[in-house]
């Protein structure tokens, strides 16, 4: 007979990730990728949000009250290098980056699944815009961190978009023989 303790790992690993995939799939996310090796790291589930792609990383336990505490900084930052390598690959374009974390603790009868987006995000802009990426600073309330970062997300576009129409249009409506003065 298997000890409890050894159960409780095999339903951890793999089946928390199709429960978390499911979870995230009926929220209206697009599933991309399980499991996806780079250089730095592996991320869990890659999925796709709206024009924001989101690496999941995903906690399953038995015997830990909020599994979702494991995550460590270092393990943000393995995962953040992680998606950040991949980024100018994806298509469509990312228009933001994100870590969210499932934490999944299985309950009798039914796991319980907890989603916990944006734990880590930042604005992408495409390359021709000049910078990369933005880092947003974390916010303790999430209701509030939504509403920051959708509105930091659409300023950011609007800048990105202003400075190259912006760009263009002096470049075309400057006269050729004007004194530089």
């Amino acid at each position: 007979m298997t000890p409890p303790q050894r159960r409780a790992e095999t339903r951890s690993g793999p089946l928390g990730e199709r429960v978390a995939a499911a979870t995230l799939a009926r929220l209206g996310y697009q599933i991309a990728a399980h499991n996806l090796r780079t250089r730095y790291g592996e991320i869990d589930i890659l999925c796709r949000d709206g024009s924001e792609w989101v690496a999941v990383e995903v906690k399953a336990r038995a015997d830990h009250p909020a599994p979702e505490l494991t995550v460590g900084q270092e393990q943000l930052d393995r995962i953040e290098r992680s998606l950040r390598a991949i980024a100018r690959s994806l298509r469509p374009r990312p228009t933001a980056l994100r870590i969210d974390v499932v934490a999944v603790r299985w309950t009798e009868p039914d796991p319980e699944v907890r989603h916990f987006p944006s734990v880590r995000c930042w604005a992408y802009c495409q390359p021709r815009c000049g910078s990369a990426s933005v880092p947003t600073p974390p916010l303790a309330d999430t209701g509030s961190r939504d509403f920051f970062l959708h509105l930091l997300f659409s300023v950011r576009r609007i800048l990105c978009a202003g400075f190259d129409a912006l760009t263009r249009t002096r470049a075309s409506s400057r006269p050729r023989d004007a004194d530089p003065r």
